[in-house]
């Protein structure tokens, strides 16, 4: 989540700074490295890179900057973050299930 909030931000910072488009192939191309480089290492360094490579790719897609993709960026990280607790918290529930002796 922190990764997330963090890389979003990043993103819109980058989106607003109007950069020329051969500068934005390059910073995707740089984010994407990094992205590949981190996702075995931390996955939260890498969350950093991963929300503004697709924020500026979604910018290059149109002519004016479209920043209500952000909202559903970050609402669909909640959703997934709760998706993982809610299985964790079965897994865990069958785990003490199956150790117990009948």
């Amino acid at each position: 989540m922190i990764g997330s909030i963090i890389g979003l931000a990043l993103g819109i910072i980058l989106i607003n700074l109007n950069l020329f488009e051969l500068l934005i192939y390059l910073i995707i191309v740089l984010l994407n490295i990094c992205v590949v480089f981190f996702v075995p290492r931390n996955y939260t360094i890498a969350n950093f890179f991963t929300n503004p490579q697709i924020l500026l790719l979604s910018s290059l897609n149109t002519t004016s900057v479209n920043l209500s993709l952000i909202p559903y960026r970050l609402f669909n990280t909640i959703v997934g973050i709760s998706i993982v607790l809610v299985l964790m918290l079965l897994f865990e529930y069958g785990l003490s299930v199956s150790k117990r002796q009948y």
